[in-house]
């Protein structure tokens, strides 16, 4: 019950914030003033200050290239710092003791499974039960 309140409740914010939304994102598009370009102008020339943003030239190929590919590999290594930290981290997953490792536990499956497998049974044309 409270799964479908949840649904219900974002689907009608997600409804009721649209047109408000797309109007605001038509404005910046056509560059007309908007009602947070008071509060945010001021944040995007510091912020194009300390980046070296020209917003009157357009990015060369290299350029955007180079961007592209920067916003991917820092967006990875940002999305993949809780994981390599995720033991430190409150509420983590603790760090397993050294003599458990995956790959041991991954051979003692192994070998379990063909030591009991029956050979016999995988004849060709044969169906495994």
């Amino acid at each position: 019950m409270m799964r479908w309140l949840e649904y219900s409740v974002f689907i009608a914010i997600l409804i009721t914030l649209a047109k408000p939304v797309g109007l605001y994102i038509a404005h910046v598009f056509k560059r007309q003033p908007t009602f947070l370009d008071r509060c945010l102008c001021p944040v995007e020339s510091v912020l194009y200050r300390l980046l070296g943003v020209h917003p009157d030239k357009e990015m060369t190929p290299k350029v955007y290239l180079a961007s592209f590919l920067a916003f991917g590999a820092l967006g990875t290594l940002f999305l993949f710092l809780p994981l390599w930290f995720q033991s430190y981290l409150p509420g983590g997953v603790p760090i397993a003791p050294r003599h458990q490792s995956l790959y041991r536990d991954y051979r003692r499956e192994r070998f379990t499974v063909t030591k009991t497998l029956s050979w016999g049974r995988l004849a060709p044309g044969r169906l495994v039960n």
